[in-house]
């Protein structure tokens, strides 16, 4: 399987179009993290969006934040943590079940939409 490690959002454009293109399925990871839940891609490339990882805008005052999918989800908490604010949506940790501690990405996040136990009443990352 090739990996196609991309060096900013203009080459994940282009992998994405020439898939598209040729008709063929992307498996899109950032740090992997999340790879064991569910059924393994049916696909020749995996896009690796890891390089992605900043948080490009962050205005505390207005509640709005702007990450890109690589962007590790630990440091984001940590960002907001530091201005005694929390995502609106609980996000579960499973990454040590997985054997992954640490390593999700909020690309990740969203793609798996897995929520913690505030679900039922906050909503799920994919809600918001």
């Amino acid at each position: 399987m090739e990996t196609l490690k991309v060096r900013d959002i203009k080459d994940v454009e282009e992998v994405v179009r020439a898939a598209i293109a040729s008709e063929q399925p992307l498996e899109i990871i950032g740090h992997g993290s999340k790879r064991a839940i569910g059924h393994p891609m049916a696909t020749n490339a995996v896009l690796d969006v890891s390089v992605l990882n900043a948080v490009t805008a962050y205005e505390p005052n207005e509640l709005i934040i702007t990450v890109e999918a690589g962007a590790p989800l630990a440091d984001v908490q940590s960002l907001i943590d530091a201005k005694n604010q929390q995502f609106a949506f609980e996000p579960v940790d499973i990454s040590v079940l997985l054997g992954s501690a640490g390593a999700g990405t909020i690309g990740g996040m969203i793609g798996a939409g897995l929520a913690g136990p505030r679900r039922i009443k906050a909503g799920g990352i994919r809600d918001h």
